[in-house]
């Protein structure tokens, strides 16, 4: 697994008009009108609803050289906005080339993100487990949620109220249980809620 180091401060407002201008075809005034609205003191902002979208633009041309590298060492690829997964038997000799690639792009890679799980490892990407074929969430996020659902419950028995944030970000993550991997799990902690008498 490889990780771009800041990676939104390090696209430029240049690299996003190089975007609009030449990979989407766009007038120069309008290239750069959008430039303007979608940066922020020269670069990708964090948060913005456009930056996801424009930094795997951006990377998008790094993704022929990755499956280049990929079919190279037989290995599978994915790659989320900045993190890049490799997975296979010569994870590690890939390494190198993963890293000249993304300088070439000038990008750096952050060092402490980088790490070779290796086979007896839990294999954690962008959050969540994999197994097998399957993106699972971590135990203890899967614990959080359970006791999202305990602490609603007493404060129900005990007679106290529960705030209508405090429902709908249990509600949020019970349906981000659900979603990921884990619909079983979901549904009997909604069925819990439910025998008590509290409405989702």
């Amino acid at each position: 697994s490889a990780d771009i180091r800041d990676c939104y401060n390090s696209m430029t407002n240049a690299m996003v008009f190089r975007v609009f201008r030449h990979m989407l075809r766009l007038g120069e005034s309008l290239s750069a009108l959008l430039t303007r609205l979608t940066t922020l003191r020269g670069h990708i902002p964090h948060g913005a609803p456009t930056s996801g979208a424009l930094a795997n633009l951006i990377l998008s041309p790094i993704d022929v050289e990755l499956e280049r590298i990929a079919f190279a060492f037989n290995l599978k690829i994915t790659r989320y906005v900045d993190n890049i997964d490799f997975s296979g038997q010569q994870t590690y000799d890939a390494f190198v080339p993963i890293v000249a690639s993304l300088q070439s792009l000038g990008f750096a890679v952050r060092r402490r993100k980088v790490f070779n799980a290796g086979w007896r490892s839990v294999k954690i990407v962008t959050g969540r487990t994999v197994s097998g074929q399957r993106l699972r969430l971590p135990r203890a996020k899967r614990a959080n949620v359970r006791a999202n659902v305990h602490e609603v419950l007493c404060r129900h028995r005990n007679g106290l109220p529960v705030a209508d944030k405090q429902m709908n970000r249990l509600r949020g993550r019970l349906h981000y249980l659900r979603s990921q991997g884990h619909p079983q799990e979901a549904g009997d902690l909604i069925r819990r809620l439910t025998a008590a008498g509290i409405a989702l």
